[in-house]
């Protein structure tokens, strides 16, 4: 249970990650196509350089099988030169080095068993039956992180309190803030023994800690290395940003018109595919699926339109401005991608979610680097303890760049 649950907190970050599910669902006329494709780039298959090996092989689709052809007749761009940007600057301070320091060392915390009440935070493990629409479901010695209200939160708020060896039979009626779309609206009835309470014990930071667990040798060289590795990673995010920001604004400026029935068709059919393969790849049924994430046919056609007019307007940038991806930006794309998705590598990634999706992303990357070296950015540093942010002097890109349960009982 606790990894369906979790599978589905992927399936809602991937699928934000990735621009579209559609892809290939391009080109009016055969000849159209590859007249664009030439524009464009021609298709690779190469092995390209990665030294961790975690790459197999990438192949280029053709861009007719990403790109809608003559993209130029269905759409007038929005302004793509001189775009007024902001960058956000998010600083890198003691308290941010210490949070990440804090975070690391978490992933090293042993759980050690206390002898006392659980208190919020702990991971208590029972054996629980649960109860709903007159089925039972029970889980022998099973961990749950109070705090995260994995059952929802009167579960957590009745563990608080109680150590091993109590019973305690309670129950909740859950709203649609369930996890478990399937809870909604009905009355889960548990049966709970607690076996155990238990609590993170985290290491100390030592030099010998930092020597064997990182890249450091010392304390002092650690907290330098993550400092380092923070900036450096802020500035990716803020770099994303920005591009996401001038392709957003090129999309929002852009008049979309005469778009053949057939790509509208066409988008919408693989956004209903791309859902039924999700919910059959997590054992849900389409119905699940849409409750989970609150999807409706009138919002899956507004969100297959959407992605459409994108594809359209990147596609017209690309020809226009003959932007080119290559096996390079492929690879680099997902390798930037596979963590945040949730992936052990980027091949895995590649292999779930396929080139062409990859490609468009890849695109949309190239599109948007193009948009920001034209544009005019003022830099905006973030405060988290500000309720506005500081806008710097604009300057030129080319110059610069939620109870308690209805009734307890305990034994």
């Amino acid at each position: 249970m606790k990894k369906h649950i979790a599978a589905l907190c992927l399936c809602a970050a991937a699928s934000g990650l990735l621009l579209t599910g559609c892809a290939g669902t391009g080109s009016v006329k055969k000849t159209e196509a590859e007249a664009a494709a030439e524009m464009v780039t021609e298709a690779v298959t190469e092995e390209i350089s990665d030294p961790a090996g975690q790459i197999r092989k990438l192949t280029l689709p053709d861009p007719s099988e990403y790109l809608i052809a003559e993209a130029a007749r269905y759409v007038d761009l929005g302004e793509t030169e001189g775009l007024s940007l902001v960058r956000s600057v998010y600083p890198v301070g003691e308290e941010e080095v210490e949070v990440e320091i804090d975070n690391r060392l978490y992933e090293y915390a042993e759980l050690v068993t206390e002898d006392r009440a659980a208190e919020e935070y702990d991971t208590v493990t029972v054996d629980v039956t649960i109860s709903v629409d007159g089925t039972d479901q029970t889980e022998v010695d099973y961990p749950v992180e109070l705090g995260y209200e994995e059952f929802g939160s009167v579960f957590d708020e009745t563990m608080i309190g109680h150590k091993a060896g109590d019973h305690l039979v309670f129950s909740q009626t859950f709203d649609e803030d369930s996890y478990q779309p399937d809870w909604t609206g009905k009355t889960v009835n548990f049966d709970v023994t607690v076996k155990a309470v238990q609590t993170y014990e985290i290491p100390e930071l030592t030099d010998e800690w930092v020597s064997k667990h990182t890249q450091y040798d010392t304390v002092d060289s650690f907290r330098k290395g993550v400092e380092e590795e923070l900036k450096k990673s802020n500035e990716r995010q803020s770099a994303s940003e920005l591009r996401q920001m001038a392709v957003d604004l090129v999309v929002e400026n852009s008049r979309i018109h005469d778009v053949p029935q057939e790509l509208t068709v066409q988008a919408v059919t693989a956004m209903e595919d791309m859902i039924a393969q999700t919910a059959e790849m997590f054992g849900m049924t389409t119905e699940e699926m849409y409750d989970a994430f609150g999807y409706s046919d009138e919002i899956l056609q507004e969100e297959a339109v959407s992605e459409l007019n994108r594809r359209i307007v990147l596609s017209a940038l690309a020809q226009q401005e003959n932007i080119r991806i290559s096996t390079e930006d492929l690879q680099n794309t997902a390798l930037d991608l596979y963590e945040d998705a949730g992936y052990d590598s980027p091949q895995d990634l590649i292999d779930d979610y396929g080139v062409l999706d990859l490609s468009m992303t890849a695109l949309e990357t190239k599109a948007g680097e193009y948009l920001v070296s034209r544009a005019a950015i003022a830099e905006e540093y973030y405060d988290d303890t500000a309720e506005d942010l500081e806008l710097d002097e604009s300057y030129e890109a080319e110059d610069q760049l939620e109870g308690m349960p209805d009734e307890i009982t305990t034994e």
